[in-house]
């Protein structure tokens, strides 16, 4: 599943993508990338929704790949994934 955020992420996008996410996948097990190449910045709203809708899924999610070259997001990332226990990797890109 790849998720691809804007310059900003507000508190409203969080939610909205992270009830995409929760109804995309179901009950399956899943690999979630997250696009944040272009990201510089998040409201603690938005991943505070990852957070919530995630933690029950916790056990379904392989691992979390991310895109992202600033350092706040690059930590958000990095706080989400030790929250939840989830394995994370950085990359350079979701392509190929």
């Amino acid at each position: 599943m790849i998720v691809r955020f804007a310059a900003h992420v507000s508190a409203l996008d969080g939610q909205e993508s992270a009830r995409a996410l929760v109804a995309e996948v179901g009950d399956r097990p899943f690999s979630l990338h997250l696009d944040l190449g272009r990201t510089r910045g998040y409201e603690s709203g938005a991943r505070l929704a990852w957070q919530d809708a995630l933690w029950p899924r916790r056990s379904q999610v392989r691992e979390l790949v991310v895109v992202t070259f600033s350092p706040v997001p690059r930590m958000g990332v990095s706080m989400l994934a030790a929250f939840l226990g989830i394995p994370c990797r950085h990359v350079e890109s979701l392509e190929g």
